[in-house]
């Protein structure tokens, strides 16, 4: 099998993923002349052999080769001693050499098939020239990696930002805010008829601070993200924005404005995130700081064998964390008992927990039974529910955790045991403690290392993701072909509670996808529970959300400082935050006092 043929399925991705962004046909061949991958008419033709004569064979004979251009395959001497001449479909090429060790072992090329895409080719030959052998150099690297999943990554990394740089929406301005240049990904993201240079950047995005940007204040090395909305009509949507200054002499004379829509970004990040998993923290879906910070911390104590305690609501996934945690340690080979201590019989709760012995009481099996400590032995138990756990039990459990030691149910020896704890609960452990419903001793044994995971509805930029997410898996499941959400049934998932959390929100992608006889889950698929929240909200008291009370907190101490860059320092100090803190916080809330 030759190299590339190795990477075949990848290269298939590849190709297609360049073809849908470029009006040109794509072809891969091998150093045995085969078509490893294509598109269009090639993409019918993968795993035949193109003729002796042609370019890819001159290129694999010659290892100092490089890209040539072809502007006419009818007249061009490269084409001449090509077999397949007669029925070559190809107008123009270009064709750049794919190394391996010193070696051409294949070609990547870009083709026209009719007289528009080959007046194009020309125009534009010397940046496809260069695009063409960044790709071959793209997948030469890949295959010079020893490692596949590190190739995979660092191709992905370079795929991902050819991609960005073709496909965003980009916007030039000046230093008045004035639009100089803006391409056709940005027509078409924001929807406009014709090019708008000459209008100022504020005419489509009010909240844009230009003072705030060219003055440097949020720039890092002349580079910011950011949120936008836009609106068009009766359609308001989110862009994620990179802004970066253009400067002349230190002098700032405009900037740039790449984005994408923010809907659009988060389907990527769900597909990368299922498709290049890269530790087991991955499989936790989540792009919001809290989720990302939560992983990176469990991910650093995840080495130790110290006990963690991990505090949530119900179906906030405290099992796949404590999994997570388990398959990133050392012990990651042993096995992973799951506990839930609500789900066990009071009566049940010490065999259950360390075993019995022969005889220890009617219907113990012959033999005796290990408990689920002696199971997890140098691996980890999970204590899930721990604050349902009895009192008196408490103690036992206590006494295990510090001397590693436990005796079977009827048994009189000691049974060493190395077990490293991590326990869950949706219970205030804290308040519980106080109320003489948990032991203290017991709380701060299991209290070393603490999370707490934040309910879905304190992460709304997770929601359609996970959205996405379960749609996608749901759909594959029954077979169904749903592409999307509508713009309703979006605004209805964002702004329920969920107070079930995740696992509320995939019982209900999984009932969507069952009843619905659309291409599009509509309001009226989501289940009755989510459509009668929101039925006489007019009638009720609304409880502010987190994000509600913090704006109008923001809001009055500007108002008690004042707006000026002495005030909003003030004002940042009397909320305990950063300056640069409340600036963000002033864009994330759209907040504009005079």
């Amino acid at each position: 099998m030759t190299k590339l043929k190795e990477l075949k399925k990848f290269i298939q991705q590849i190709a297609n993923a360049f073809a849908a962004v470029m009006d040109y046909e794509i072809g891969i061949l091998d150093d045995e002349v085969e078509i490893v991958a294509g598109t269009g008419k090639y993409k019918e033709i993968v795993n035949s052999r193109v003729g002796s004569g042609c370019i890819t064979d001159r290129l694999i004979s010659n290892s100092n080769s490089k890209s040539f251009f072809v502007e006419d395959t009818d007249s061009n001497d490269l084409c001449n001693r090509c077999q397949f001449k007669k029925e070559c479909p190809v107008l123009a090429v270009v064709i750049s050499p794919i190394k391996f060790s010193g070696q051409v072992v294949g070609t990547f090329a870009l083709m026209a098939f009719d007289e528009t895409q080959r007046q194009n080719l020309i125009t534009n030959r010397s940046n496809l020239i260069t695009f063409s052998e960044k790709v071959a150099d793209f997948l030469s690297s890949t295959l010079a990696e020893k490692e596949m999943r590190k190739q995979m990554g660092i191709l992905a990394d370079q795929f991902k930002a050819v991609i960005n740089s073709v496909h965003e929406g980009i916007i030039a301005i000046n230093a008045q805010g004035n639009i100089t240049h803006i391409n056709q990904s940005a027509t078409e993201v924001l929807k406009l008829n014709q090019v708008q240079t000459g209008k100022n950047i504020k005419s489509f995005f009010p909240e844009l601070n230009l003072e705030r940007i060219f003055s440097d204040s949020i720039m890092k090395n002349d580079y910011c993200e950011t949120k936008l909305k836009y609106k068009q009509g009766e359609e308001e949507f989110e862009l994620l924005c990179n802004i970066t200054l253009i400067k002349n002499n230190e002098q700032v004379i405009g900037a740039t404005i790449s984005f994408r829509g923010l809907e659009e970004m988060k389907q990527l990040a769900t597909k990368i995130i299922a498709e290049d998993q890269q530790s087991a923290f991955d499989k936790i879906k989540g792009t919001s700081n809290e989720i990302i910070n939560l992983k990176k911390q469990m991910h650093k104590v995840a080495q130790t064998s110290s006990t963690v305690l991990i505090c949530g609501e119900s179906g906030t996934g405290k099992g796949m964390f404590a999994r997570a945690i388990h398959e990133e340690s050392d012990r990651k080979e042993e096995a992973f008992i799951s506990v839930n201590c609500a789900a066990i019989p009071e009566n049940l709760l010490e065999s259950e927990l360390f075993g019995y012995e022969e005889g220890a009481f009617t219907g113990a099996k012959k033999g005796g039974k290990p408990g689920k400590f002696e199971l997890a032995h140098k691996g980890t138990i999970f204590l899930d529910e721990i604050g349902d756990m009895p009192l008196h039990f408490q103690v036992k459990l206590l006494k295990v955790i510090e001397d590693k030691k436990l005796e079977r149910v009827g048994g009189v020896e000691s049974i060493d045991i190395d077990v490293r704890i991590i326990a869950a609960t949706h219970q205030d452990l804290k308040k519980m403690v106080k109320e003489g419903k948990f032991r203290k001793d017991l709380f701060y044994r299991l209290n070393v290392i603490p999370f707490s995971i934040p309910p879905l509805r304190e992460r709304k930029e997770d929601i359609l993701l996970l959205s996405h997410f379960f749609l996608q898996r749901y759909s594959h499941l029954l077979g169904k072909d749903i592409e999307g959400f509508t713009e309703g049934a979006k605004q209805k998932l964002l702004n329920y509670s969920w107070p079930g959390n995740i696992r509320e929100l995939e019982n209900s992608i999984e009932y969507a996808v069952n009843i619905a006889t659309s291409n599009y889950i509509t309001e009226k698929y989501l289940p009755e529970t989510i459509l009668e929240s929101f039925s006489g909200n007019e009638e009720t008291s609304v409880v502010p959300t987190l994000n509600e009370v913090e704006r109008k907190t923001i809001i009055k101490a500007l108002q008690e400082f004042g707006t000026s860059g002495k005030g909003k320092e003030k004002a940042a100090e009397a909320l305990g935050i950063g300056r640069s803190t409340l600036y963000r916080k002033l864009d994330d809330y759209n907040i504009e006092l005079s």
